[in-house]
């Protein structure tokens, strides 16, 4: 997948994430939201121009998995200390730190939306509870597995060549797969109440990335040497992804590799 890494933007005595190594815990919510704040920063810093090169690309990738594990790890003591409010935005701080970084740091997102979901049950309304977390959160399952669909499109982009006969059949699937997820996944948006403004500046750019790997999947498979039936078919499922994004409001333009 197309990595989401922005340039590292420094917030007050929040060095930890700089370096990667924690100096002590985060103890109240001004330093929650200080963390969240830092997170929204870096990713509109990826949306610079011009684009960071590729070896400080990779170095941020690596600070966002640093932003990801240090949320966690507060979560996790919030959870222990019986602060259900705060493990609930610490983990979806995690989880949206995990998802924009793409692979393979998108991985823990399913186990962090997880953790987060147990949080938000036992607040006052339990699983019914409506905060911003916890809609984010809700969001999570969706969103790891598009993830795991766009990540396989873009291995498959990866190789740079035609498909052999061979590898059609999984890469029609996987572009099937990966246009519904995302479909379903605008559609769950648009569905969700009180969803924070700050989670559209990471949800809208992220989308779009994955929107690209499931383009770029359409046009090798195209490319292939696949009957005509099959072709439209595929390009049938990415226009109706495509679509509900426009929608949405969602971008859906892909800067040429």
């Amino acid at each position: 997948m197309k990595k989401i890494v922005p340039v590292l933007l420094a917030v007050g005595a929040l060095s930890v994430l700089l370096t990667g190594c924690p100096t002590g815990s985060l103890k109240n919510s001004v330093d929650i939201i200080a963390l969240n704040n830092q997170l929204i920063d870096l990713i509109r810093q990826r949306d610079a121009t011009p684009p960071p090169s590729a070896d400080v690309m990779a170095s941020l990738t690596s600070k966002l998995a640093d932003i990801s594990d240090t949320a966690r790890k507060e979560g996790d003591a919030a959870e222990a200390a019986a602060k259900p409010s705060a493990a609930a935005s610490l983990y979806q701080i995690a989880a949206i730190a995990a998802w924009s970084a793409g692979p393979p740091t998108n991985n823990r997102l399913l186990s962090l939306s997880d953790k987060g979901i147990s949080a938000c049950d036992k607040l006052p309304g339990g699983g019914a509870a409506q905060s911003g977390d916890c809609v984010v959160l809700r969001l999570g399952p969706g969103l790891a597995t598009l993830d795991s669909h766009a990540d396989a499109a873009e291995r498959l982009n990866d190789l740079k060549r035609k498909l052999k006969p061979a590898e059609l059949p999984t890469a029609i699937q996987t572009a099937l797969d990966t246009a519904s997820t995302l479909k379903l996944v605008v559609d769950q948006h648009a569905a969700a109440a009180s969803l924070p403004e700050d989670f559209e500046k990471v949800f809208q750019p992220n989308l779009r990335a994955r929107f690209c790997s499931l383009q770029g999947l359409v046009g090798l498979i195209s490319g292939s040497g696949v009957d005509t039936p099959t072709e439209e078919r595929v390009g049938a499922a990415a226009f109706s992804a495509q679509e509900a994004m426009r929608g949405a409001g969602i971008a859906t333009t892909c800067k040429l590799q």
